[in-house]
């Protein structure tokens, strides 16, 4: 698909950066988001360590501005996924902008 992009994370601290897809992979229509950890996020030194507790949909919360459609997360053990319904920074309420551009850190 001409309009699919790549969405690559550095490290928890940082945000993401988006770009085209390359050239040789194929996507099916919709929207579909894998992420693969290179290593265990529950270890002490773990992604999720950056959050409030240490859910993974927090730190999804802390790393997306904005979202058009809702993204789920499956935390490990979990019956259903947590959902992160489609927000925009210009209709937001206030507090929920300032929640999004500045989250609260669990302290480290």
């Amino acid at each position: 698909m001409a309009d699919a992009r790549c969405l690559t994370f550095h490290q928890a601290s940082a945000r993401p950066l988006l770009t085209a897809l390359p050239a040789p992979y194929r996507t099916a229509p919709g929207t579909t988001v894998r992420i693969r950890l290179r290593k265990d996020p529950y270890e002490a030194e773990g992604i999720p360590r950056h959050t409030d507790d240490e859910r993974l949909i927090q730190l999804v919360r802390r790393l997306v501005l904005e979202n058009a459609v809702p993204i789920r997360a499956w935390e490990p053990g979990a019956a259903q996924p947590e959902t992160l319904q489609p927000f925009t920074l210009a209709d937001g309420t206030p507090e929920d902008v300032f929640d999004r551009l500045y989250p609260s850190l669990a302290d480290t």
